[in-house]
């Protein structure tokens, strides 16, 4: 029979192994979350003087410091006034989904698209820099250099939020050949509405500030304006921002440049990217549009137009309205990459075979 004192250490040790056996797993099931930085030659010389350094947040997830696997990428664009780390708080999500197997370990890059304008809105141009290439080049080819990831598309997506939403749209309709799957959310599609127009457009007519001081003091929502000419109408003879405005004053009233807008048009998801993207070689493997019914931000009827739009060109997708507001769900993002990206290596036959179709597209996209 033990002596009482034994009994309490035993006790005590036994104690401590059944703690042991409930907290290990859970712990050995948490990703790390790390920050790195990458110079990008595509956004070198912009004309408003952004530095071409940027910082990224990257999830790698449980197994990965314990392993030599290869992992799918997930690339998340934050939104307007947003940056890197915006949106790294769906890193519990993330853990939780893998914990749970609701979905595969992934890794996950948070890519910056702030400037000096507060948001790039993920396009190019010589006022703010290419950040087109930045993320389809330059980023993509430093994380599968740096990082043990599956090197092909059919294992790389995009997801986004607000201006996130709308960069994560384009740029999978623009280069399939990089991204195989998207899930924008609370994303704007179409600029030729009155909503977009009056909201985003017509505001910054009236706007006129003489120095970046000045441009810092407006309402935000003007500033986002600014940002979407920046991207969409630029002018290398008008600094210091560096633009042309989609509407002008005309005896006090804001009136349209029918040459300037139409710049505009060929930059918005439905009318400048959804014709090109179906004649194309390459097709996305999955597409969901997620928007909420309360978003006061932008309407609703933006993801609407682009669920009708899709639906009338024959391009298969999945509409997600929910109940919420101007919101970033993680679970649905999160879930439909799990069930869309490739998790093991395409094998070489079909990988060679994509890889000529993305060759082919990636000529053709000179004339985009």
């Amino acid at each position: 029979m033990l002596r009482p004192k034994l009994t309490k250490i035993f006790s005590i040790i036994f104690f401590w192994m059944l703690i042991s056996v409930f907290i290990q797993p859970i712990s050995a099931q948490e990703g790390k979350l790390a920050w790195s930085k990458i110079i990008s030659p595509a956004l070198a010389d912009n004309l408003i003087g952004d530095p071409a350094t940027k910082s990224y947040a990257i999830y790698l997830p449980p197994s990965y410091e314990t392993s030599d696997k290869l992992y799918p990428v997930l690339y998340v664009l934050h939104g307007y006034t947003g940056n890197a780390g915006s949106l790294t708080n769906i890193k519990p999500t993330i853990d939780r989904m893998i914990r749970n197997h609701d979905i595969g370990e992934i890794i996950v890059v948070f890519v910056d698209g702030s400037n000096k304008f507060y948001g790039s809105e993920y396009l190019s141009s010589k006022t703010i820099g290419d950040y087109e290439t930045y993320i389809t080049k330059d980023l993509v080819d430093h994380i599968d250099t740096n990082y043990r990831t599956i090197t092909n598309r059919s294992s790389r997506g995009i997801t986004g939020y607000s201006m996130g939403g709308y960069g994560a749209m384009r740029l999978a309709l623009k280069y399939p050949d990089v991204f195989s799957v998207t899930v924008p959310q609370a994303g704007f599609y179409d600029v030729d509405t009155d909503w977009f127009k009056n909201t985003w457009a017509k505001p910054i007519a009236f706007a006129n500030p003489k120095n970046w001081a000045e441009f810092s003091q407006m309402f935000w929502m003007t500033q986002g304006g600014f940002a979407c000419a920046a991207g969409m109408s630029p002018n290398t003879d008008k600094p210091p921002f560096f633009f042309d405005k989609p509407y002008e004053l005309v005896d006090g009233k804001a009136q349209l440049m029918p040459e300037v807008w139409k710049r505009w048009i060929e930059a918005d998801v439905i009318h400048g990217h959804l014709d090109r993207y179906i004649k194309q070689p390459i097709q996305l493997k999955g597409i969901m549009i997620v928007h909420g019914k309360g978003d006061g931000i932008v309407s609703v009827n933006q993801a609407q137009a682009l669920d009708k739009a899709l639906k009338d060109l024959g391009i298969e997708h999945i509409y997600d309205e929910h109940a919420g507001g101007h919101d970033f769900i993680a679970e649905k993002s999160l879930q439909f990459m799990s069930e869309h990206l490739a998790f093991e290596q395409v094998p070489t036959g079909l990988a060679w075979h994509q890889d000529k179709l993305a060759a082919s597209w990636g000529k053709m996209k000179s004339q985009y």
